[in-house]
């Protein structure tokens, strides 16, 4: 399913699960990319995205 996801996104989950190296982005940019990456995730889980 992570591969489904944009570059940016996917790299921010493999991170966040400690597969990948973390993005060389500040900690705000890192957390908001996750919180993006989290959203499509449930979009494409068939979830709701909070709205």
């Amino acid at each position: 399913m992570i591969a489904s996801l944009d570059a940016p996104s996917a790299e921010a989950i493999g991170a966040l699960l400690g597969q990948t190296a973390r993005p060389a982005i500040d900690a705000p940019a890192f957390r908001k990319r996750v919180s993006r990456a989290y959203a499509r995730l449930r979009l494409l889980l068939g979830g709701s995205d909070g709205e």
